[in-house]
C-alpha cells in the first residue's frame, strides 16, 4: 500500500474515533414535541394538571404544542413536568421553545427540583417570568446555608447577585418575551459538590448566552446533589389579574448542550447530534 493511502486511512480512523468518543456519555433524558400522539401527555411521561392543554397547528412550524391557561393564582392547576430522578444527574441542560400572550403575567416558568435527602431537605432552582413586569430576568435558588433551599438567593440576567461569592461571567440583561413569537430557551444547572463552590448556571435565549454564573453554592452538603424533576409552568403569583397563556414546544432534557433548531429548521435530538456549547 502506498504511503499516501495509508496516511489517509489512518487519519480517517482517528477522526472516526474522535467522533465516536465525543458522543460517548451523551444522553437525551427526555424529549417531546407533542406531535405523533393525540392522547394526554400524562401517558407520555408528563405530570399534567387541569390548566395544561394540547393545541393543534399553533406550535413551532405549525405543529402541535402545549398551552398553559393562567386564570387564577396558585400552583395546583399548573403542574406540568417530568420526573428525572432515576437518571441520577447532578447537571442538566433543559431546552424548549415558548411564547406568551401580550399582555401576559408572571409565573414560575421553569423549576428544577432536587431530590429530598436526610436530614429532610431539598435544593431547588427557579426561573420565572417576573410577577410584576413580565420579563425574564432572574434565577433564584437556596444558598446551601441549610437543607431547605428554594428561592432565598438570586442572580439576575443583568449581573446583580445576592451572594457576594458568585462570579457572573456573562450578563446580557432582561429579556421581554411579549412579541407573540416563539423563542428558544435553554438552561444549564450544575449542583455544587460537597464542601465546594463549583455550582454553575447558564441561560441561552435564541442561542445567545444571556447569563453565566460560576462559583455558585446551591445546595447544602446534607442535600442530595441530584435532580428529582423538571417542571414547566408551575406557580402563578397572587397578583394574578387577568387570564393569559403560555405555550411550550419541543422540550429536550439532556446532559449536553442542545441548542436551537439548525439552519434547516430541523431540531437536534439523537445522541451524538449535540451542539458545541457557545461561549
Amino acid at each position: 500500500m502506498k504511503l499516501g493511502k495509508r496516511f489517509v486511512i489512518i487519519c480517517s480512523v482517528v477522526f472516526l474515533g474522535m467522533v465516536i468518543c465525543k458522543g460517548v456519555g451523551a444522553e437525551i433524558i427526555f424529549q417531546d414535541d407533542f406531535d405523533g400522539y393525540s392522547d394526554s401527555p400524562a401517558n407520555h411521561g408528563w405530570v399534567v394538571s387541569s390548566n395544561i392543554s394540547m393545541v393543534d397547528d399553533q406550535g413551532v412550524n405549525g405543529s402541535r404544542c402545549a398551552m398553559v391557561t393562567y386564570n387564577c393564582s396558585g400552583t395546583s392547576p399548573y403542574w406540568f413536568g417530568v420526573n428525572v430522578s432515576s437518571f441520577n444527574r447532578n447537571a442538566l441542560y433543559v431546552r424548549f421553545y415558548f411564547k406568551v400572550d401580550d399582555p401576559s403575567g408572571g409565573c414560575k416558568f421553569l423549576k428544577l427540583f432536587g431530590k429530598r435527602d436526610q436530614p429532610e431537605g431539598y435544593a431547588n432552582t427557579t426561573l420565572m417570568i417576573n410577577y410584576y413586569n413580565s420579563l425574564l430576568y432572574e434565577i433564584s435558588y437556596g444558598d446551601g446555608g441549610g437543607t431547605t433551599n428554594d428561592t432565598q438567593t438570586l442572580i439576575r440576567y443583568a449581573g446583580e447577585h445576592s451572594d457576594d461569592n458568585v462570579n457572573v461571567l456573562v450578563a446580557e440583561g432582561p429579556f421581554d418575551p411579549r412579541d407573540g413569537k416563539w423563542h428558544s430557551y435553554e438552561f444549564y444547572m450544575k449542583y455544587n459538590d460537597d464542601g465546594k463552590r463549583n455550582g454553575e448556571y447558564r441561560v441561552w435565549i435564541d442561542g445567545q448566552l444571556r447569563v453565566h454564573a460560576v462559583n455558585v453554592k446551591n445546595r447544602h452538603d446534607d442535600n442530595s446533589n441530584e435532580f428529582d424533576s423538571v417542571q414547566l409552568a408551575n406557580y402563578c403569583h397572587s397578583n394574578w389579574s387577568h387570564t393569559w397563556h403560555l405555550w411550550y414546544d419541543n422540550v429536550v432534557i439532556a446532559d449536553e448542550y442542545i441548542g436551537p433548531f439548525g439552519p434547516s429548521g430541523e431540531p437536534p435530538g439523537q445522541p451524538g447530534e449535540f451542539r458545541e456549547v457557545p461561549q
